[in-house]
């Protein structure tokens, strides 16, 4: 299999060498202006990729004089103004319908990641269209040179061994949270138990809502560390079969101490006895908020579900920002949410951060963090962890805090 770097060395050295005095001499319509078709109340507008632009895997790298051109995969972001409720947005290349978003709310939309291997002249287009039937396109023409080299990930098992995975092969045993073509770090222990490549022991445990491993070749005890893209190793009690795995995503099977683990267990025992004296409605004791300027506590918080990650999770799993959501319903704050594709060193983020809180705004490396759960594990003892709070699914904590910081 081809090295993902030598692939893209290559890549580079073609476009350099051939490629590049080819476009700048390319006769092309001047006319390269974004193409906005309104109609009647809605209105949409590419805003990734920009034209005259080159992107190399899925940055841009600096502007042309005439056209855009893409290495490697590309993000494709909109933005969409309506009168209405917006429930569908369709991405196509070439007339070919390639996406198709549904059911979001009609200010957030989650952008598409063109990953196809392609080369040469495209047009990408986006339409929207409102409840009333109204719609309305934008489009963009674009060069492409994207070889789709996809080498495939790993995971380890401390003691036993590092085994690959195909993505596009692992369907999720947890589809009352997750949609089809996402999964959990669990979900490839079933699926390489499944191959024959490990011997895995397992069971539901509805009493804690997760998934438990008897065993894994006889040995028992075992807990997993992970992290996404830019991110490091940190102790974590959240749900093995809750955790999203997303591309670049480093995780490590381990065994630990059996006390740990069955403080971890009895936690999330506590979480589903409190969700079932609810009715089933996340009600969190306390949530807190500690702005730059201002601290907040509001106690029993009745969390609801605003399906802001339609993309990925089952309608009405709520998440970690819908206790901001909710809050910000009851008029007791105002916030602004921001879509990062990358954060700093972090390639892969994809995901809403929580920008504002009345008038404490992020800016240069200060804003918001959070984190959930048991206050037996506060802090960083296994609740604040870097998994962003529109993937980070929660039950029926003890708390929730947001705190400001400056790294």
């Amino acid at each position: 299999m081809i090295n993902r770097k030598i692939g893209s060395i290559i890549t580079i050295i073609v476009f350099l060498g051939c490629i590049l005095p080819i476009v700048l001499a390319n006769d092309w319509n001047e006319n390269q202006d974004i193409i906005l078709k309104p109609l009647e109340n809605v209105q949409v507008s590419i805003e990734k990729p920009l034209e005259n632009s080159l992107y190399m895997f899925d940055r841009k790298i600096l502007t042309l004089p005439k056209t855009t051109v893409i290495f490697g995969d590309i993000t494709v972001k909109v933005n969409i103004t309506s009168t209405q409720d917006v429930n569908r947005l369709e991405f196509y290349v070439d007339d070919e319908l390639k996406h198709n978003e549904t059911d979001h709310p009609s200010w957030l939309w989650v952008p598409w990641k063109w990953d196809e291997a392609n080369f040469l002249r495209h047009t990408i287009k986006v339409v929207a269209y409102d409840n009333l039937g109204n719609n309305a396109s934008d489009e963009i023409e674009v060069m492409v040179f994207n070889i789709g080299i996809n080498t495939l990930p790993a995971i380890k098992i401390d003691t036993i061994g590092r085994f690959k995975y195909d993505p596009d092969e692992i369907e999720t045993v947890r589809k009352d949270i997750f949609k089809e073509g996402h999964f959990s770090l669990f979900d490839i222990l079933i699926y390489l138990d499944g191959q024959g490549s490990i011997d895995m022991v397992y069971h539901f445990d509805e009493s804690m809502n997760t998934h438990v491993i008897d065993s894994i070749s006889g040995k028992d005890n075992w807990w997993y560390r992970a992290h996404y893209d830019g991110g490091w190793w940190e102790k974590t009690v959240f749900r093995m079969d809750h955790y999203l795995v997303k591309e670049k995503t480093s995780m490590e099977i381990i065994q630990e101490e059996a006390s740990l683990i069955n403080q971890i267990y009895q936690v999330y025992r506590e979480e589903i006895e409190r969700l079932s004296q609810n009715q089933g409605k996340v009600i969190i004791p306390e949530v807190i908020i500690e702005g730059k300027t201002d601290t907040l506590h509001f106690t029993d918080v009745e969390v609801n579900p605003h399906n802001l990650r339609s993309d990925i999770f089952q309608p009405d799993v709520i998440t970690a920002i819908d206790v901001i959501l909710t809050v910000g319903d009851e008029g007791n704050i105002s916030y602004d949410l921001q879509w990062y594709d990358t954060v700093g060193t972090a390639g892969i983020v994809r995901s809403y951060y929580v920008q504002r809180i009345n008038d404490d705004e992020s800016y240069d490396r200060c804003g918001f963090v959070y984190e959930e759960g048991s206050l037996i594990f506060e802090g960083f003892k296994g609740n604040h962890v870097h998994i962003r709070s529109d993937i980070r699914v929660i039950n029926s904590p003890e708390y929730e805090k947001w705190f400001w910081i400056c790294i």
